[in-house]
């Protein structure tokens, strides 16, 4: 497959921070998007060049391919990662994220990208996503959990039902099973208790655990 070099980079289709690139897939999110969750006056650094996708389009993974290759083709950015994450969640848009990695790798095939995944974990299927990824040498995943009980979760983080607490913690679970590096972050808003979150997150096999700022 030829993918044509894109000039400009379609509106919000990419994003960085410091020198790691990030690819928005979609500004839809399931529950309360990672974003707003950082609170009402919570930005992305003007330097990161952050926007919405226009239009609440979804790029190709073609889009993609030719907008990471061209930013690659310099040495601004860190050519052997990039992170799905953006407005919305990633794994909505499942089959364009793998065609997107499978394409990077074809067109690099002198680099070990490592890919990194950033979810909110509300999907029911997470054994079929697990396998997929897996399959695809993504091994690197971030979960916003922000809350350690049911109660609390499912009042602050709006889980659409049948999707709830649980729902996260099994996707969770499945992916510690599977031996991913996985990530919990959790945002210091005030009303979740983090050390709690933390311990909760030790108890499910999670040893990376993130805290994230908030901003009233």
């Amino acid at each position: 497959m030829i993918y044509l070099a894109l000039s400009p980079i379609p509106p919000g289709l990419l994003y960085h921070l410091s020198r790691n690139l990030y690819v928005s897939l979609t500004n839809t999110a399931i529950g309360l998007p990672l974003i707003t969750s950082r609170g009402p006056n919570f930005k992305m650094p003007e330097s990161s060049e952050f926007t919405y996708l226009t239009d609440n389009s979804t790029p190709t993974s073609s889009e993609i391919i030719s907008s990471v290759n061209m930013l690659w083709e310099s040495d601004e950015f860190e050519k052997t990662s990039l992170t799905f994450a953006g407005a919305g969640d990633p794994l909505l848009q499942l089959p364009t994220l793998l065609e997107t990695v499978k394409g990077l790798k074809e067109t690099n095939p002198d680099k070990n990208i490592s890919f990194r995944v950033n979810t909110n974990g509300l999907f029911s299927n997470p054994t079929s996503i697990c396998s997929q990824l897996k399959s695809n040498e993504i091994n690197s995943i971030s979960v916003a959990l922000n809350y350690d009980n049911e109660n609390d979760y499912n009042k602050h983080m709006l889980p659409p039902p049948p999707l709830n607490f649980e729902t996260v913690c099994e996707f969770i679970r499945t992916f510690v099973d599977e031996e991913f590096k996985v990530t919990i972050t959790c945002v210091d808003n005030g009303l979740c208790k983090v050390e709690k979150v933390r311990e909760f997150a030790k108890e499910m096999g999670v040893n990376e655990f993130k805290v994230r700022s908030y901003s009233p």
